[in-house]
């Protein structure tokens, strides 16, 4: 990883104060209900006084502009009947909750959904440079989405896009988080004398993942696209892809030349260790797997500076299955 501390904080948060002043400076004007905002307030306004969406009457969106902010004051502009549903209501609490804060104006239903889009470009920042592991490519990737026309026109319009958005980026983040903590545990596993192998059955920053795909999927039907999208990338080769290239490189052609077809298998120049999930394992563990038997998965390790507990093999020969 590059320079971690303030040097790994301060691009991010710089990039994330320009982002600020981007979204925040009047974000009140236009003084009106612009463009898709005559759904969503309307909607995050219902969901504060009634827990639910109501349709509304004719000429609602003159009404709260008037009004100038008091939603007491607005529970007449809504039918009885419920409205049609078109989006889950996530990303329209999120708008409520700026309306409660701060009232039922242009800044009250914009605010936090700025907010939300300042965050993702602090996100953003952080995201790639763990990916790239360089702190100024990291500070660049928040810079052009700091300054980008679209986000700011998205962060700056009391629309779902960005709630969207921005927990989909969390969960990308929170699934490389995950992948680095997995990749270090399993790097652990070189090293450590149990025969079980690494656990890996608790990894949190999963679940977060989980939680913040579901709230995408609260916001919009959309959010399921990502769900799929990240479950099909999201492989176990890529989470074991560093410690299986040690043991794939230990397995090198003159490795292969050293070994004497005929040795019994007991006495293998190799070490054998017991191991729960076989899926993407060197191509000696599936070659050794058929004469092994036993109902175990082997896995033949060249690389002794991985040492794990060696296992009671029959003493029969067989027939290096490589060739040189």
């Amino acid at each position: 990883m590059p320079a971690g501390g303030w040097r790994g904080w301060a691009g991010p948060v710089l990039v994330t104060l320009i982002a600020a002043v981007l979204r925040l400076v009047d974000l009140g004007r236009p003084n009106a209900i612009a463009f898709d905002e005559t759904y969503y307030v309307k909607d995050g306004l219902s969901l504060l006084l009634f827990g639910y969406e109501r349709g509304s009457v004719d000429g609602a969106d003159k009404i709260i502009l008037d009004t100038g902010g008091g939603a007491s004051g607005l529970t007449s502009i809504f039918k009885p009947d419920a409205s049609f549903v078109v989006h889950p209501p996530v990303g329209k609490w999120v708008i409520a909750s700026g309306e409660q804060v701060f009232g039922v104006t242009p800044f009250g239903w914009r605010i936090a959904v700025a907010i939300l889009g300042i965050l993702s470009v602090l996100a953003v920042a952080r995201i790639v440079r763990r990916l790239t592991r360089s702190n100024l490519i990291g500070t660049l990737a928040g810079f052009f989405l700091a300054i980008d026309g679209l986000a700011i026109v998205m962060s700056r319009t009391a629309l779902l896009d960005n709630s969207l958005m921005f927990f989909v980026i969390l969960a990308f983040g929170a699934l490389l988080l995950d992948r680095d903590r997995t990749r270090a545990r399993l790097a652990k596993f070189g090293e450590t004398t149990s025969v079980l192998g690494p656990a890996l059955w608790w990894r949190p920053w999963r679940l977060v993942a989980g939680v913040c795909l579901g709230l995408a999927c609260g916001v919009k039907w959309s959010g399921l696209y990502f769900v799929v999208a990240f479950g099909s990338v999201d492989r176990p080769v890529g989470r074991r892809k560093s410690a299986n290239d040690r043991r794939e490189n230990a397995v090198s052609r003159d490795d292969r030349a050293r070994c004497d077809p005929g040795i019994p298998v007991d006495r293998w120049c190799c070490s054998c260790c017991l191991c729960g999930d076989v899926d993407g394992l060197v191509p000696v563990q599936r070659r050794l797997g058929p004469y092994l038997g036993g109902g175990r998965h082997v896995i033949v390790q060249l690389d002794t500076r991985a040492v794990a507990q060696p296992l009671a093999l029959p003493r029969r020969s067989l027939e290096f299955p490589y060739r040189t």
